[in-house]
């Protein structure tokens, strides 16, 4: 009987330290995400920059920009940026559960 209550013991502690971890290792990657997108939006140069290098590299003529609200200015970077995508450099093409962080803690991976 005592034997029995010691595996149940260890099977609980184990689950507890199982969930223990997968908690930490989420919260660890959702801390990752966060400080990407709080990061500050291009400015205007910047953004006439690489509008200007995205289509250099693709063998076409950078537009007149001088005249262009900055709207109009990231409407159009933002449609070549996507008109010039390579899929398989595209970071969105990875799978979120290609790491075994993710695919073992994560129940979408399951």
């Amino acid at each position: 009987m005592a034997s029995r209550r010691g595996v149940v013991l260890a099977a609980v502690l184990a689950l507890v330290a199982c969930g223990c971890l997968g908690f930490a290792v989420s919260a660890e990657e959702m801390d990752a995400a966060v400080d990407t997108h709080t990061a500050a939006p291009p400015t205007r140069d910047e953004m006439i920059h690489a509008w200007g290098e995205l289509l250099a590299a693709h063998g076409e003529n950078r537009p007149d920009t001088t005249a262009m609200s900055t709207q109009e200015i990231e409407r159009g970077w933002s449609r070549d940026r996507i008109r010039f995508a390579d899929p398989a450099a595209d970071d969105m093409g990875v799978s979120a559960c290609a790491s075994w962080k993710s695919g073992l803690f994560d129940p979408d991976c399951w």
